[in-house]
């Protein structure tokens, strides 16, 4: 793993004339979502990160009150939430930890070197939470039905059980108009026994889909709001819950088209969502917008993400708003020592300068500007709790270079 994100990589574009014209972005995943060693997933989900994209919390919550469910906190019937010992009853208050690839992105996309190409579109992005994985079915024109998780539904007719079909997380990642042998997680939303993607028909009879396998309506492109207006007046009939975005959402062959709608999503918050799955107070402050589904999401190969190679670090994600460490409340501290020590658990991480698997970490946080618009930013920091520190070295050996971020035993531990 290298020894730090670089900046650049992230670095957004003269943004909004010319989104996604500046770094071409890098994938976070967390590996502990439970499809890690999943053999029925050819793809997993991970992340995108570019600052052209706007959303607060871009990171699927894994720890925190709620045993880290993105839903809580809520009391809206039937469902409910627990707080925890810190008084908490959801997961926006806490540090979040994720894999980082940046150095490796090649690795992922066919043609990377022209992935920003106003023509390239070999892949699979979804602009929200989307259930690409595990509830999508794949459509194939020349059979006329769709392999869907747990069977085979014909164009039209009924469902039929089937254990060898394994639906759109069965495929090799990457579109499948663009190569018939791809199209890991594309797809249309699956409710069980038949498709529940939401339609939604505007004037000019266009649909948010622009075909059988769900792609989205390319209509739209000119401008992505008008997408969630559609939605908003056709198909979600008023606001709703953060979920109702998977129900709806389509997948885009690019990463700029994608950026749009993520950023649209964001922008048009109060024309679709009530705030209720999860609560949140909109008070126009960095904390206020935290509980916010923010994350994209990415049908990447299983195999690949899970190559501690393709790693440049492990990455500690603070909550929207919070600037470092040493400003997060202490209450929160016990979650991040057992975050960390789960990584090391595992052998995703190392501790110690030297250690292998690699102790390379890297902090990010997220700022807000004056139009409630996020964008990140990494850095390190000394930081000591329980049995671990990261150790910062600003500096090499020898004085020069960027130096090194990484985990280490703390020394009371050492002592012991």
């Amino acid at each position: 793993m290298n020894q730090f994100i670089s900046w650049s990589q992230i670095d957004p574009g003269n943004h909004p004339e010319s989104v996604y014209t500046g770094g071409k972005g890098i994938l976070v995943r967390s590996p502990f979502d439970g499809y890690e060693d999943d053999a029925d997933k050819t793809v997993v989900p991970a992340t995108f990160w570019v600052n052209d994209i706007m959303s607060p919390s871009q990171l699927y919550p894994g720890s925190g009150a709620g045993d880290g469910n993105p839903w809580c906190p809520t009391n809206d019937a039937p469902w409910s939430c627990d707080a925890d010992e810190t008084g908490d009853w959801g997961p926006w208050n806490y540090v979040q930890m994720a894999v980082v690839v940046g150095s490796q992105m090649h690795k992922f996309f066919p043609e990377f070197d022209n992935i920003q190409s106003q023509d390239w579109g070999w892949g699979v992005f979804y602009a929200s939470d989307s259930n690409a994985v595990d509830q999508r079915c794949i459509w194939f024109e020349d059979k006329g039905g769709y392999d869907c998780p747990g069977g085979w539904l014909p164009g039209g007719g009924q469902f039929v059980g089937d254990s060898t079909k394994k639906g759109a997380g069965w495929y090799p990642a990457g579109n499948p108009y663009a190569d018939a042998n791809l199209g890991g997680g594309a797809g249309c939303h699956f409710g069980g026994d038949d498709i529940d993607q939401t339609d939604a028909v505007n004037g000019n009879s266009d649909n948010l889909m622009g075909d059988n396998n769900c792609q989205c309506n390319y209509n739209f492109a000119d401008n992505w709001g008008n997408w969630v207006d559609n939605w908003v007046a056709n198909g979600l009939g008023g606001t709703s819950y953060s979920w109702a975005a998977d129900m709806a959402m389509c997948w885009m062959n690019n990463f700029r088209d994608m950026i749009k709608l993520q950023n649209a999503l964001w922008w048009k918050h109060r024309d679709w969502n009530n705030d209720k799955v999860p609560i949140a107070n909109r008070d126009g402050t960095a904390e206020g917008n935290r509980p916010w589904w923010g994350w994209n999401e990415i049908p990447v190969d299983r195999k690949e993400i899970g190559n501690l190679g393709n790693w440049d670090a492990v990455m500690l994600k603070l909550p929207a708003g919070v600037t470092d460490l040493q400003s997060l409340d202490s209450k929160y501290y016990p979650q991040v020592e057992k975050d960390l020590q789960s990584f090391v658990d595992a052998k995703y991480l190392g501790v110690g300068k030297e250690s292998t698997p690699s102790s390379n970490v890297i902090i990010a946080r997220e700022n807000m500007d004056d139009a409630e618009n996020f964008y990140r930013e990494f850095f390190c920091q000394q930081w000591t709790y329980g049995s671990f520190q990261i150790v910062y070295e600003s500096k090499d050996a020898d004085g020069i270079g960027a130096g090194a971020c990484y985990l280490d035993w703390a020394i009371s531990k050492i002592l012991v």
